[in-house]
């Protein structure tokens, strides 16, 4: 099973946003970045599912997840997330 590491999936989102690299950090959160919002949600959302292979689409939980550190502790809980760099 495909796992992504901290920096894939911020890398991940970075490019799902148009954001420039590195530009997010654990403690980032929905409201701290202006192009996270309910129309790129979802986007992030995709772009992780087709990263891990459409195992993202079945985790509810992600709906409502509005901090990195919230995606990767879901994405962890469910074997998705490695390695922490």
């Amino acid at each position: 099973m495909a796992k992504l590491s901290r920096k894939e999936m911020s890398s991940i989102i970075e490019q799902e946003l148009e954001l420039p690299e590195e530009a997010l950090k654990p403690e980032s959160q929905i409201g701290d970045v202006e192009e996270w919002d309910s129309v790129g949600h979802p986007g992030i959302l995709v772009a992780l599912d087709k990263a891990l292979g459409g195992k993202v689409g079945g985790l509810q939980e992600l709906a409502t997840a509005d901090s990195i550190e919230k995606i990767w502790q879901i994405l962890s809980d469910h074997g998705l997330a490695g390695d922490e760099s």
